[in-house]
């Protein structure tokens, strides 16, 4: 069995150099910023896309606004919701 995780589809970028999403970092001055990661994605399941490489589970993407954003950017998390990636069958 292959360990997957599920993110909203809005969390996903398309571009020419494959899909990527934004991972929420504490970078090193201690804030919160985003890091671009690329991303091998699978079915789509309502709302969610499943990923089969490059996230695991709990990390926190950025869902709304990413289109916006770029590699370290600072970000403010807005609650709720977070959107951690989340489990799911294959």
């Amino acid at each position: 069995m292959r360990k997957v995780v599920a993110i909203p589809v809005s969390a996903l970028r398309k571009g020419p150099g494959g899909d990527q999403v934004f991972v929420l970092a504490q970078g090193q001055d201690g804030q919160t910023r985003v890091r671009a990661r690329q991303v091998e994605t699978g079915p789509m399941s309502g709302d969610d896309i499943v990923i089969h490489e490059g996230l695991t589970v709990g990390e926190q993407v950025a869902a709304l606004g990413s289109f916006k954003l770029r590699d370290g950017v600072l970000v403010t998390i807005a609650s709720p919701p977070q959107h951690p990636a989340t489990h799911a069958q294959p």
